[in-house]
């Protein structure tokens, strides 16, 4: 099937059930097939490769309020790295690269004058007191877990502090913590959820899942999300 005559569909709910057999016979047929899903990454992108394997074009796309829609999170992002300083450095790293291949697929959109500032300004303090790992548009800031706790800018910035106990570190800041995640076992996750009484636990990934707890980017992800569907299309959204 030349580019020109294959048919375009937008197939929601396809990371599993009915929606992934429907995205599968398009592919069968050829079809380029969006793949929508909300947070099922894992699972789309097995659809994703059920419709190329097919004989099919795919792409997923993500419905949900996730770090890399349009300019990334509005509230402070903080890690904290249950180890040494040599572990959290190489975590920033990691989570650095995972940054800039997410940003490949979903460039950020525009930030303000003001929101660019407040990034110079919290990488010109990094300069001094900690270090940064650049991330795509963004940046992954690290400070050691003594003194004044650092908040990283709006967008996709996130910021890694080593600590020798996550939980103890996690109690101090309870007072502004709205939502939190936990990466270990369930027994470290329920002594945080009491040490963060007023937080919202979340599943990592799914963190600004709603109902989100706190300031979000509202500016219609979804339909932002679409935009590459109906330029495809060759007409706008509507």
């Amino acid at each position: 099937m030349s580019p020109s005559t294959r048919q375009t569909v937008l197939v929601t709910g396809a990371s599993r059930g009915l929606g992934s057999a429907i995205a599968l016979a398009f592919g069968r047929t050829g079809a380029r097939v969006y793949v929508g899903y909300k947070n099922r990454e894992r699972e789309a992108t097995d659809t994703v490769h059920g419709v190329e394997a097919a004989g099919g074009q795919a792409a997923a796309l993500a419905f949900d309020v996730v770090l890399f829609d349009q300019r990334g999170c509005l509230s402070p992002r903080v890690v904290l790295f249950e180890g040494s300083r040599t572990g959290a450095q190489r975590l920033a790293i990691a989570l650095a690269d995972a940054l800039r291949s997410w940003e490949v697929r979903v460039p950020r959109g525009q930030v303000s004058l003001d929101e660019r500032a407040e990034c110079t300004r919290y990488a010109d303090t990094l300069t001094y007191t900690g270090e940064i790992v650049p991330a795509g548009s963004g940046m992954i800031g690290i400070t050691p877990g003594e003194g004044a706790l650092l908040l990283p800018p709006a967008g996709r910035n996130l910021h890694v502090i080593p600590v020798a106990d996550a939980i103890a570190s996690a109690e101090n800041l309870s007072a502004h913590v709205t939502t939190f995640a936990v990466s270990g076992s369930d027994a470290q996750e329920s002594a945080l959820a009491q040490s963060l009484p007023s937080a919202r636990p979340a599943k990592l990934g799914m963190m600004q899942c709603p109902a989100f707890d706190g300031p979000v980017d509202r500016r219609a992800p979804a339909r932002s999300a679409l935009t590459t569907f109906f330029n495809s299309l060759g007409r706008a959204e509507p």
